[in-house]
């Protein structure tokens, strides 16, 4: 492949929301896109994002070309970090802008201002989304405020907006039943140029209906309630189409101080029911991260199929940090 410009473009973001989605399209719309990669937390998915980095600069190898990656909503852990340093060394023009608002941990922090080339800016206060439009100073534009706010919305648990949870329930049919890689990155493209619904979206939201549905009511069948240091922790076993938010918010019996949701695929979201509770450490102590409200993080697959040893497994992780 030949480049003609000096500079390439390339976004990664998390695939499995709408502050991943919208952050990819705040930056195709306002800078350009040459790469746009769409993954999530699974080692697979971003090996499959370094390795094509790395072969990119093989290509550039020779070339004045400065490659540019956005890194949106996602919380890069240090073997993430130092993998992706690996797939650029034979970029000598390179610079990554982590544009995040998880929870970082020092030992990310301190491993890319090592490496040099990282600009890392952030505020937990605010989505992804919202700090890519303050770092961009976009706030003024109209698709860019409506992104800003849907982002909120949902990845806050807000839900205000009509199109929150349909939208939500879209992206993640998409990404694991059609598993339609290229519909996803189209859903970028409509929402660059401010285009939120369309009958082809409106197509995909209604074919999700009954699936998700179907989902929904095998997962509150599946909850479970147990008490660990006099707090009451509830444990469902989802299927990963269902967004934890809208799990909680179909339970009839609400009450708990934490969450969990031990997903079919290996994804595990920890959500707090008060305040006083920091989910992002439970998850840290299982190898994630993310908010204080909400975290996540990955476990063998084969476990948490298996709901009663994957609750055991949990927990004991989180009997030391509540």
């Amino acid at each position: 492949m030949s480049f003609e410009r000096e500079e390439i473009i390339i976004s990664v973001s998390h695939e499995e929301d709408i502050d991943g989605i919208a952050s990819s399209s705040i930056i195709l719309r306002f800078i350009g896109l040459d790469y746009l990669f769409l993954t999530n937390y699974h080692l697979s998915k971003w090996r499959y994002f370094t390795e094509r980095v790395k072969k990119l600069c093989s290509e550039f190898r020779g070339k004045s070309i400065n490659v540019r990656i956005y890194i949106t909503d996602l919380n890069l852990k240090p073997f993430m970090i130092r993998s992706l340093d690996n797939s650029l060394s034979n970029c000598p023009l390179k610079k990554v802008y982590w544009i995040d608002h998880h929870k970082w941990d020092s030992e990310s922090i301190d491993l890319v201002n090592s490496l040099g080339y990282f600009t890392v800016y952030g505020d937990k206060n605010f989505s992804a989304t919202e700090n890519l439009v303050n770092y961009l100073n976009v706030s003024e534009d109209p698709v860019a405020s409506v992104l800003a706010y849907l982002s909120r919305d949902s990845d806050f648990g807000l839900m205000k907006h009509i199109l929150t949870q349909p939208l939500t329930n879209v992206i993640r049919y998409i990404v694991y039943v059609s598993k339609n890689k290229l519909l996803l990155k189209k859903l970028v493209k409509k929402f660059s140029r401010g285009v939120l619904w369309d009958p082809e979206i409106n197509s995909i939201w209604i074919n999700s209906i009954e699936y998700i549905d179907n989902a929904l009511e095998e997962t509150l069948r599946s909850i479970r309630f147990l008490e660990i240091n006099n707090k009451r922790i509830l444990f469902a076993s989802a299927n990963p189409v269902l967004s934890s938010k809208l799990v909680l918010g179909n339970i009839s019996d609400a009450k708990f101080d934490l969450a969990v949701m031990i997903y079919t695929n290996g994804s595990v979201t920890i959500s707090r029911g008060r305040n006083d509770i920091d989910c992002s450490v439970i998850a840290k102590a299982m190898g994630g991260g993310g908010h204080e409200h909400i975290a996540g993080a990955q476990i063998d697959p084969r476990i948490a199929r298996d709901f009663n040893k994957a609750i055991a497994m949990i927990a004991e992780k989180i009997r030391y940090y509540i």
